[in-house]
């Protein structure tokens, strides 16, 4: 088993992230070896389903498809979650998202939305119809559409086998802000057949409530604060656990 690191076109590590995992993959006594974003493409067999990769979502969806893994799907909003949102969600497509801007022209709602498959863009606000023209997705693509919460700030739990390893702000100035343990707790006690490592990422409204911001797979999470020893663990357990 061989461990690869992302790095750029130069040849130097990609970023903070990768050099937590090179660094975490050599604390662990693993083979590492380096490989470029094109590399997956030009050289489909360099890496296998035996090996562990670290990268970004594109990148491991490109590895898997090499290797006909499935790639694996975990809803970002879990049914098991509903009353820790304190928003509503919706599941459309764009072109039902347009309809719905276009019907609060004269209202002034704002909107938060973001993609049902993982990564395809990063969630923004909205509020007019013209809004969606950063967007190169078909009118077909399937989207989250929420209404807004002003969070203060917003914090990442990291997750391994069930249990709270650390919890570290991601976003946000405002020191103040008082997180609720128990409702962090609560959000993980309830969640089922769940990845072996995931994280569970909440805000602290300008109303005081702790809320779910989303959830998000293992496999290629930011790291905002765990050793490079225990991002590395993690990130090689969940690896491993997909190509069972």
């Amino acid at each position: 088993m061989t461990a690869f690191v992302l790095t750029d076109p130069q040849g130097q590590i990609k970023d903070r992230d990768m050099l937590d995992l090179y660094d975490g993959y050599l604390e662990l006594a693993l083979d590492v070896k380096f490989f470029k974003e094109f590399d997956v493409i030009t050289n489909p067999s360099l890496i296998t389903k035996d090996d562990i990769f670290g990268g970004h979502v594109s990148i491991c969806r490109q590895i898997w498809k090499n290797n006909k893994v499935k790639e694996p799907e975990l809803d970002c909003y879990p049914k098991e979650l509903k009353n820790f949102l304190g928003r509503h969600i919706t599941k459309t497509t764009l072109k039902g998202f347009t309809q719905i801007l276009e019907e609060n022209e004269n209202h002034g709602a704002t909107f938060f939305v973001k993609p049902l498959k993982n990564k395809l863009f990063t969630g923004y606000t909205c509020m007019l119809p013209q809004d969606l023209h950063k967007l190169s997705c078909s009118k077909n693509t399937e989207v989250y559409v929420s209404t807004y919460v002003k969070f203060e700030a917003e914090f990442r739990a990291y997750i391994f086998n069930g249990k709270i390893i650390d919890v570290f702000r991601y976003w946000g100035d405002n020191w103040a802000v008082k997180v609720d343990k128990e409702c962090v707790e609560a959000m993980v006690a309830v969640l089922k057949d769940m990845p072996c490592f995931y994280s569970l990422d909440f805000g602290i409204d300008d109303k005081g409530r702790t809320l779910l911001v989303e959830v998000n797979d293992g496999y290629a999470l930011g790291n905002y604060g765990l050793s490079p020893k225990q991002y590395a663990e993690m990130t090689l357990a969940r690896c491993k656990e997909i190509n069972v």
